[in-house]
């Protein structure tokens, strides 16, 4: 029933529109293929800030969950929260651990960080571009500055690596799914 009226639809677009200014099949099907490109590029839009909060909320728990938050700066000047106390996860000391309390939930800020971005300027490729540069810029500038004892925090080469590994993973992702479609 949709076909039948899609089909409808074509025809007589095709037929008041195109005869009349002598368009030709090849345009009326280029029409038509914008108007489904830019309904899913909506749509593409919102996954792109769900994925953002998403991301955003993941990192978020496996910090609380997984990470003693006695050492936090933030909870040096205001009260922790008495729950905080009784969720955390003791994980066996490893490498998948390590790099699951320590360097994932910076990736997945970072990730957020990016998606928020391409969230609110999708349509708009040349500014979006230019402030997720800036974003990328800021996030590494941010880990390098901890070297010195200037930056709260512990400066880890692996924090650098997996930020890459998300930036570089996003960018990809964005190029063979969005950026083909949108141009």
């Amino acid at each position: 029933m949709v076909l039948l009226g899609f089909i409808c639809n074509v025809y007589n677009f095709y037929f008041r529109i195109c005869t009349v200014n002598r368009m030709r099949v090849s345009d009326v099907m280029r029409h038509f293929r914008r108007i489904s490109v830019n309904g899913g590029m909506k749509i593409t839009k919102r996954l792109y800030g769900l994925a953002s909060l998403i991301s955003l909320i993941l990192g978020m728990c496996i910090y609380l969950f997984f990470r003693d938050l006695n050492y936090m700066i933030l909870f040096k000047s205001i009260p922790k929260p008495e729950f905080a106390k009784t969720i955390l996860v003791q994980l066996k000391p490893s490498t998948f651990s390590y790099i699951l309390k320590y360097n994932f939930p910076y990736m997945l800020w970072f990730l957020s960080g990016i998606l928020l971005m391409r969230f609110i300027w999708f349509f708009n490729i040349k500014i979006q571009k230019i402030y997720v540069l800036c974003f990328y810029g800021i996030g590494f500038v941010y880990v390098l500055c901890k070297m010195s004892d200037k930056f709260p925090g512990t400066f880890d080469w692996l924090d650098l690596l997996f930020k890459g590994i998300g930036a570089f993973v996003e960018s990809l992702l964005y190029k063979k799914f969005i950026l083909r479609r949108f141009v």
